[in-house]
Formats: C-alpha cells, sequence, structure tokens
C-alpha cells in the first residue's frame, strides 16, 4: 500500500464567548483546539493562540510537549482567512467562510501533501456543519500564479512497479527503456520515485532507467534497519542484483539522496561507471552556513528538529541520518568522488526575501563552490548552474536534469566501459 505524504487539519475552534463577526471584522481571541495529522497518520491535538496587536492578527501554533509556532502572514481579507507556517514546515492554509458559518478550505505542505481544514466558531454547532466529501478532500490550489511543487508532482504521479523481496521486506521498482547503461534515480529526503516520472520517462528514450522507493516510502514495505546512507546503499544493490538488473550504473542523485549514492560508489566501485548530482547535499554545507551566520543557521536547525520530532517512522529516521551527516561533517565510508564521468547540478534561483542563511546569496554561493569543486576533482565533469529552479530541478526543469544524464552516459560509452 503507498504511504501518502501529506498534512490533514481539523480545527474546531472553542474560545471564549462572542460570535464570529461576517466580513472584515476581527476574529474572537483566545485559545483555539485543533488536530493535525503529520506524515506518519498519527493525530496530534494542537492549540491555536488567536490574538491582536492593534490592527495586526495574530496566530501561534502550539504543538504540545514540543513547542509554540508563530504561523505567518496571517491575514483575513473578507471572508477567507490565510496563514503560512515556515520555515521548517512551509504551510500555507485558507479556508473559506460558508453558508452553515464554517470556515473549510486547504493546505499545502512542505511535503507537497494537500489536506483540507474545517474551522468551526463557538457559535455554531459543529453538528450542524455541513461538509460535502468531494469538496473537503479536494485539492486546494495555492493563490499563486505558477505552478507549485505539489501541483508537478500531482501531474507526474508514480504508479506501481514491481516489487523485489530485499531480504524480508519489499521494494517497489519502476523500469523503462533499453540501453547497455542503466540510470539508476535516487530521490532526496523523504521523497519517494514520484519525483523522478517526468525525468524518468524522457531519459528512457535512450538508456535503460531505473527508478525506486525506498523502505518505507511510496508503494515500498518498511525496514527494520536503520536508514544510515550505507543501509540505503546496500539496499539499493540488494534491490538491482534481485531485481535481475546488472551494471554498469550511472546513478543519479537529487539532494540528500547524493549521501547513499556516494556510498554506494564507495562500496561498489567496479559497478559505477558515472554520477549525476542534482542539487546535492553535502556534509561541509552546515559548517559553512553556520560560519556566515550561526544564529540563522540554529534557528533553522531547531525548527527541522521540532518538526521532524513530531514525525515518526521512515522520514524520522532519514531526517536523523542526514542531521547526523551534516553535524559530524562526514558520510561514514566516503572519501573523495570515483574519477568518473560526472554532471553537478546547482540551483541558484533567487529568493527576494531569504528566510535562513542557506537562502540568502552567500549561502547559495557556498553551495555552488561546494559543488564546484566536486566537479574539477574529475576528469570528465560538467557543472550545470540553473537560476530558473529551487531545489527541486527534477519538477521544474525535468529538461536540464535529462540533459546532464544524456552526457554522462555518453560519456560512459564513448569510454568503452560498456559491453559493445
Amino acid at each position: 500500500m503507498r504511504i501518502s505524504v501529506f498534512l490533514f487539519v481539523i480545527v474546531i475552534l472553542t474560545g471564549g464567548g462572542g460570535a464570529l463577526r461576517l466580513q472584515a471584522q476581527p476574529l474572537e481571541e483566545g485559545k483555539w483546539s485543533g488536530q493535525m495529522v503529520h506524515l506518519s497518520g498519527q493525530f496530534l491535538d494542537v492549540f491555536f493562540h488567536v490574538s491582536y496587536a492593534g490592527d495586526t492578527l495574530q496566530i501561534a501554533l502550539e504543538v504540545p510537549s514540543f513547542r509554540t509556532f508563530p504561523l505567518e502572514e496571517v491575514r483575513l481579507d473578507g471572508d477567507r482567512l490565510m496563514f503560512e507556517w515556515a520555515p521548517a514546515v512551509e504551510l500555507t492554509c485558507a479556508v473559506d467562510r460558508q453558508k452553515d458559518g464554517s470556515f473549510q478550505g486547504g493546505c499545502l505542505d512542505a511535503w507537497d501533501g494537500r489536506g483540507p481544514i474545517v474551522m468551526i466558531p463557538p457559535s455554531v454547532d459543529p453538528s450542524t456543519v455541513a461538509i460535502n466529501k468531494d469538496a473537503f478532500l479536494a485539492d486546494w490550489e495555492p493563490p499563486q500564479a505558477q505552478k507549485s511543487r505539489a501541483e508537478l508532482i500531482a501531474e507526474s504521479e508514480a504508479v506501481p512497479g514491481r516489487a523485489v523481496d530485499v531480504g524480508g521486506y519489499h521494494l517497489n521498482l519502476v523500469e523503462m527503456g533499453e540501453g547497455d547503461v542503466t540510470v539508476v534515480l535516487e530521490a532526496g529526503l523523504g521523497d519517494d520515485l514520484s519525483v523522478w516520472r517526468m525525468v524518468q520517462q524522457r531519459a528512457a528514450r535512450y538508456a535503460r532507467v531505473v527508478a525506486y522507493d525506498r523502505a518505507g516510502l511510496g508503494y515500498s514495505e518498511p525496514s527494520p534497519m536503520a536508514r544510515t546512507p550505507e543501509q540505503v546503499a546496500t539496499e539499493l544493490h540488494t534491490l538491482l542484483r534481485r531485481a535481475g538488473i546488472p551494471p554498469p550504473y550511472v546513478l543519479v542523485a537529487h539532494a540528500e539522496g547524493a549521501f547513499s549514492v556516494r556510498r554506494f560508489a564507495s562500496l561498489y566501485p567496479d559497478e559505477v561507471a558515472g554520477l549525476v548530482l542534482v542539487d546535492p547535499s553535502h556534509e561541509a554545507l552546515g559548517a559553512r552556513w553556520e560560519a556566515l551566520d550561526a544564529k540563522s543557521w540554529k534557528t533553522y536547525v531547531d525548527g527541522q528538529q521540532a518538526l521532524y520530532g513530531t514525525v515518526q517512522g521512515t522520514v524520522h529516521a532519514e531526517f536523523n541520518a542526514v542531521l547526523r551527516v551534516m553535524e559530524e561533517q562526514e558520510v561514514p565510508g566516503v572519501g573523495a568522488l570515483p574519477d568518473v564521468p560526472l554532471a553537478v547540478l546547482t540551483a541558484m534561483q533567487p529568493v527576494s526575501e531569504p528566510r535562513w542563511v542557506g537562502e540568502t546569496e552567500a549561502g547559495q554561493q557556498v553551495k555552488q563552490d561546494v559543488h564546484a569543486a566536486w566537479v574539477e576533482q574529475v576528469a570528465h565533469g560538467t557543472h550545470y548552474v540553473t537560476t530558473t529552479s529551487s531545489r527541486y530541478i527534477p519538477l521544474e526543469e525535468p529538461g536540464l536534469v535529462v540533459k546532464a544524464i544524456r552526457t554522462v552516459v555518453e560519456a560512459v560509452q564513448a569510454k568503452g566501459e560498456v559491453d559493445e
């Protein structure tokens, strides 16, 4: 069964007396109760603290036993209430007043999941609220002109492939195309193979391309093992072997997936003929960002830890493994990149209002410098820098990723590392 990654919020207002007035009249102040379902599918009891500072509406979200997060961009526009929660979650919500007095709408979360939200004022009997099931579960479109990452993922929704036993649990594998080189796609933290759908379809025109769901994500079963880069690498190797997919491999990794792909290359060097790293994470980046702005980096990490502290299962385990790598500034067992054809893609889309040091111009430049240093380590390296995409290049510029993959595959073939 596929594990959906989405955020589902239901809020019932239980604050003090006074009806919530129509149009742009102030919301009643007080402590509103609510519930939230996170990536794990577990409900959390939360509270919303509503207050005014002059004419400014303020809402804070309290996650009991963790901390209270101030919501951002809170605005009441007629009968629509909107707010955001960033940077740790990047949750965007909008609710509209209904004829029965309730507010109903939707939320978009940082993992590109969508979920409904209902807010019921104290003057309305919850039993009288009419919730249209179709409308309640319908996708809510965020108020922006360009397509969101969630929309791009929805358009490229992956289908189940075949289940392969890797030692008592099964991983989901999708294969496309033919060729003497096999391109293997590795997603980033918490992502399943759906992020690669558009890339895989296009790259399969000239190569055999394999995408898979890591254990506990997408259509794959959970693994009893830790989510370290080494464990993920060995699971991938077992998957390819048992699926009957022989080397040579061109490994393609997005974001944090670079940690496990690099470990794969160090464990099985004779099987890796090329690498494509798509806006890859680097173990030294955290320390370099901290050197630029220690306060901003700490605030960002604290927010991430608080968020993932509320999430159980695979995503939580993957986050902890990534955090350990960043703290130790080392991927155990990984040294310099192998001297194989390499392409590195760096997302340098300007951020008009940076929320943390990694989004500042200086922070982005640090990332670009780290990526460039990788390219300089090998004899056949290409560095693609894009100012058009955010870090989700596979969704926003799949053609650029395909171009990079093709460059590496052709370089591998030119070196004669495949059977003719």
